[in-house]
């Protein structure tokens, strides 16, 4: 199965951030694919913030939890 596509934009003692950069149509985006995107990042936030830009534009938060994807914060449009 496919997996999201992205690239790191910023990795900062508060946050990891990365872009969604994937081909939308032929595999997921980082949304539809956060359980696989917060284990791929789990060992290196060590209690820091996992944040994306989505396809659409929009900045948000994967919430992890022992390591484990445990659902979205709020996002908010990036300008």
């Amino acid at each position: 199965m496919p997996r999201a596509q992205f690239i790191l934009l910023s990795n900062t003692p508060d946050h990891i951030r990365i872009k969604d950069v994937g081909d939308h149509e032929n595999v997921p985006t980082i949304t539809n694919d956060a359980e696989a995107v917060v284990d791929y990042y789990a060992a290196r936030l060590r209690g820091r913030a996992l944040e994306y830009i989505d396809s659409d534009g929009c900045r948000n938060t994967l919430k992890v939890k022992a390591g484990k994807f445990d659902g979205f914060e709020d996002g908010f449009a990036t300008s």
